[in-house]
C-alpha cells in the first residue's frame, strides 16, 4: 500500500470515530503533487464536517490555501499568524 493511500485509510477511519480534533503531523511528506492535493481535498472535507483539524507542516503555503488559522514558526517563534 503506497504512503498516499495508508494515508488516507487512516483518515476515513478517523471519520468513522467522529473525533472532533485530529492532530497530523507533517502529512503531505513524501507525496506526488497529485496525492498531495487529494490528500487537502479531503482535509478540507473532513473539516467541513465539522471536525478541527490541527496540523504541522513544512509546505506552509500549501496548508495556508485550507486553513482558517494559522501559525507560521520560524527557530521556533512565531512570525506571522491570523
Amino acid at each position: 500500500m503506497s504512503l498516499a493511500s495508508s494515508l488516507q485509510r487512516s483518515l476515513y477511519t478517523y471519520v468513522l470515530l467522529s473525533p472532533q480534533l485530529i492532530c497530523m503531523d507533517q502529512p503531505m511528506m513524501g507525496l506526488s503533487p497529485l496525492y498531495i492535493e487529494r490528500v487537502l481535498k479531503l482535509i478540507q472535507t473532513i473539516n467541513q464536517q465539522g471536525v478541527t483539524v490541527f496540523m504541522v507542516e513544512q509546505n506552509a503555503n500549501l496548508v495556508l490555501q485550507i486553513a482558517h488559522y494559522g501559525y507560521v514558526l520560524q527557530n521556533g517563534q512565531i512570525v506571522l499568524s491570523g
